[in-house]
């Protein structure tokens, strides 16, 4: 798990320092990794909340630049990640006797607001420059 986490840490980076396209790259080669990673692992449900933040993180790209309907598109597949994340974190609590109060699925489906904010935060912390624009593009 290391070697993934540490190449997610660089993708994401990318995503953080970079231009719009670059941000774009970076969160589908996470997503990428992630669903490869995923099929391999029994027991590892991070792959389905990077995948879920990675395609939220889209979708706000997405909505910066016009595109409502693959926004929301990939809103709601963020949200089904998480549902995923939410289950499988379950199982594993339960697997390994950690207390875990999961959401409920529907809980579990974030609305489109409440990826925005949590989005939002989470950039602002990570201080994400892909609004700002490319100072060394021509």
């Amino acid at each position: 798990m290391k070697r993934y986490e540490e190449t997610c840490d660089r993708y994401f980076a990318t995503y953080a320092s970079s231009d719009i396209e670059g941000a774009k790259k970076a969160l589908g080669q996470i997503i990428d990794l992630s669903l490869a990673e995923r099929k391999k692992a029994t027991r590892y449900w991070r792959f389905n909340l990077l995948i879920a933040y990675s395609q939220a993180r889209l979708a706000v790209i997405a909505e910066s630049q016009g595109k409502k309907e693959e926004a929301e598109r990939l809103f709601e597949s963020a949200s089904e990640y998480n549902v995923i994340q939410n289950q499988a974190f379950s199982q594993e609590s339960g697997r390994t006797h950690v207390e875990f109060k999961a959401y409920s699925d529907d809980d579990a489906r974030f609305t489109p607001d409440r990826w925005r904010k949590n989005v939002a935060a989470l950039d602002k912390q990570a201080n994400v420059r892909w609004k700002e624009p490319n100072k060394n593009a021509r």
